[in-house]
């Protein structure tokens, strides 16, 4: 059954409940789309056969076929369109794995919260209609590397949804991947963790640092390690140079974080921090003589690094970042900060934060950030002690 009404984006509404389609379809009849609902999945997909909405959302448990079944089946007639999961709390493991595999961008917990749940469409018809955004993602798709989440990511987000969850079994995930144990074990004992004795187990690392920060920081670094992996081993030592720089500027996040009044959230800002420039590795991967003819023209001082891939790059790193991010299921607050960590800076605190840390670590000092917060550098550079000699030398 479909309500056509105005052209602001097209959406497929798939719930065997009436009840669900009967709300669903109050709330959003003033939002401008062209909607389709359906109560059976057969009907849905002989629809799709014909048409190619902007948006996709099923519920998850239906008499037919799951909705995960459903969007796999989906896939094939609209692999562009922004596929959206309702799901209850018994579901969370499986719609877990569909992110994980890639057949869902999107999941929101039943009961929803309205106007949440309108803002993440408009969200999602809006990433559909900007052309850039799409190229992004039909380029990254095309990339077996970065066409889904890894397996690791899917896993460890699988066992932490769980209601009921112990430090042992993180852990032991965890401790599968040799590569992160080493990387997380670097990163427990850098001087930004203050930690008095070396820590040498992941299990003491998520003592000391915390669980929950443990996972979000694995995350990350999984994250920068997948997009890695694709890259020729002739290049592996810019991959070295821009983890590096990661490291640096993400311990001064953590600390201006800490401290920012209104936010103190120190772990987040150290993760956003950490996968800012991960942008820049999907441009070695993809394209690596255009991102060293970058490095090439930044180091002659013709044009700085950000000016270089406008000119050189198909992408941006900050617009490739955020939206490999975003194809991987990271939080919304994460994606935002990296796609607007070089433009205006606004009122988010965790784009300030990673601004003003990419300046007081060095790293970037002639690249562009948001001239509005050019007093609080300065401002923070002194609280943290960090002096302009400190500074070209972290660099």
């Amino acid at each position: 059954m479909n309500d056509q009404q105005q052209t602001n984006g097209s959406i497929v509404i798939l719930d065997d409940e009436r009840p669900i389609l009967d709300s669903l379809r109050s709330l959003i009849r003033r939002e401008g789309y062209r909607t389709s609902f359906f109560q059976s999945a057969h009907d849905a997909l002989a629809f799709l056969r014909e048409h190619t909405p902007d948006v996709i959302m099923t519920d998850m448990r239906m008499p037919e076929m799951s909705g995960a079944e459903f969007l796999k089946h989906a896939m094939a007639p609209c692999p562009a369109t922004v596929r959206i999961m309702l799901s209850g709390n018994e579901d969370k493991d499986v719609v877990i794995n569909a992110l994980a595999e890639g057949l869902v961008h999107y999941y929101v917990l039943k009961p929803w919260d309205d106007e949440e749940l309108k803002k993440l469409l408009r969200h999602a018809v809006g990433r559909k209609h900007s052309p850039l955004k799409q190229q992004l993602r039909d380029r990254l798709v095309a990339a077996p590397v970065f066409r889904s989440a890894p397996k690791f990511h899917g896993r460890l987000l699988e066992l932490v949804s769980k209601e009921e969850y112990s430090i042992a079994e993180v852990v032991r995930e965890i401790e599968q991947s040799p590569p992160i144990v080493a990387a997380l074990l670097h990163v427990a004992n850098s001087v930004y963790f203050a930690a008095r004795n070396p820590i040498t187990t992941v299990k003491e690392a998520a003592v000391f640092i915390g669980i929950k920060h443990i996972v979000n920081i694995v995350l990350a670094l999984d994250a920068f390690q997948n997009a890695s992996s694709g890259i020729d081993p002739g290049y592996r030592r810019y991959v070295e140079q821009i983890w590096g720089a990661s490291l640096r500027r993400a311990g001064i996040a953590k600390s201006i974080g800490q401290q920012w009044e209104g936010f103190r959230n120190g772990h987040l800002a150290y993760v956003a921090s950490l996968l800012q420039d991960i942008g820049y590795i999907v441009q070695l991967s993809t394209e690596p003589e255009q991102y060293l003819k970058c490095l090439e023209l930044a180091k002659e001082g013709s044009l700085t690094m950000y000016e270089a891939e406008s000119n050189v790059c198909w992408a941006r790193h900050d617009e490739l970042g955020a939206e490999l991010l975003e194809l991987w299921n990271f939080p919304a607050e994460i994606v935002k900060a990296v796609a607007r960590h070089h433009g205006s800076a606004e009122d988010d605190a965790l784009t300030q934060v990673l601004q003003i840390a990419q300046v007081l670590a060095g790293t970037d000092v002639h690249e562009p950030h948001d001239p509005t917060l050019d007093d609080m550098i300065v401002e923070w550079g002194k609280r943290l002690d960090l002096t302009q000699t400190e500074q070209s030398t972290a660099a």
